[in-house]
């Protein structure tokens, strides 16, 4: 992970590989759906009716997180600071993970570093920037 923040511009540019995940966790989410779907509509009197009742719950919980990802999360690599509200900080078993909320109400994830110094790196050129860090 990469991150520079051009300060003519006011950009910060986050260089990850984010939207490649993004985009084949979503691809691997409509086929379960489309699977399911087929599952469903090829149901005969000879199969159980709880392993329909199963690929329906499976195929409305892959829509659901298909929806949410859309809605809520953000994949740009182009970030204007103006459109940053703060940096969230979460220690999640005993690792940093650092994510950008927008004042659109959407969020970015930041890749986990691969050392605490890179952490500190990014912490600190988020405090130079003048974001608000918040500590959860």
């Amino acid at each position: 992970m990469y991150i520079e923040y051009n300060e003519q511009e006011k950009l910060i540019k986050i260089k990850d590989n984010q939207k490649l995940h993004f985009f084949g966790a979503i691809i691997l989410l409509t086929i379960i759906v489309i699977s399911s779907i087929l599952n469903i509509l090829h149901f005969t009197e000879n199969q159980s009716e709880i392993l329909a009742a199963l690929w329906a719950l499976t195929g409305i919980l892959s829509l659901i997180v298909i929806i949410y990802h859309s809605l809520r999360k953000s994949i740009s690599k182009n970030i204007n600071v103006h459109d940053i509200d703060r940096l969230i900080q979460k220690k999640v078993f005993g690792q940093i993970r650092l994510t950008i909320k927008l004042k659109n109400g959407k969020t970015r994830n930041l890749r986990t570093p691969n050392s605490e110094s890179q952490t500190l790196e990014i912490i600190k050129l988020f405090d130079k920037i003048g974001i608000t860090i918040k500590q959860k």
